[in-house]
């Protein structure tokens, strides 16, 4: 069950460009880091990455609302919300983008924290479709003995 999805557009573990997403050198997310945190059945991996990605995107949009209307502070706000959960679920990468904008968002200027919430937004979006990749590939979730599956 563990295992992980590269993504973000560089080359290939061979020096090679990616002919997919899944190719790429960048480490986007490693469901081994969550299988390490919360042991290696795969229905409670496959719940928690669901709602990763539920309230990913639910963030996802918030930040760019604060760079729309140029709020460093909910920008600051919204970082830290996400940056231990990004870190918990194996999304190292966007957990550091994120440690990043809640530690520097105060003294940047409108470009600046633009540039800097972007860069959170890519790295979520990667994020996000590795996840997808990686569920994608799970076995079914196993039905709950009453039935009642959320």
């Amino acid at each position: 069950m563990t295992g992980s999805t590269k993504l973000g557009g560089r080359t290939a573990d061979d020096g090679t460009p990616p002919t997919d997403p899944a190719a790429s050198s960048t480490l986007a997310f490693d469901a081994g880091i969550l299988n390490s945190m919360v042991g290696d059945d795969p229905d409670v991996l496959v719940e928690i990455v669901t709602h990763f990605e539920q309230v990913g995107e639910s963030l996802r949009d918030e930040l760019l609302h604060a760079a729309r209307e140029t709020d460093a502070a909910a920008a600051s706000l919204l970082a830290h919300r996400l940056k231990s959960s990004a870190r918990w679920v194996g999304a190292l990468p966007l957990g550091t983008l994120c440690a990043t904008l809640e530690e520097k968002s105060a003294l940047a200027g409108p470009a600046e924290l633009a540039r800097q919430i972007a860069g959170v937004v890519k790295s979520m979006d990667e994020t996000l479709m590795a996840m997808r990749l990686w569920r994608e590939a799970q076995p079914a979730l196993t039905p709950s003995p009453r039935g009642d599956d959320f």
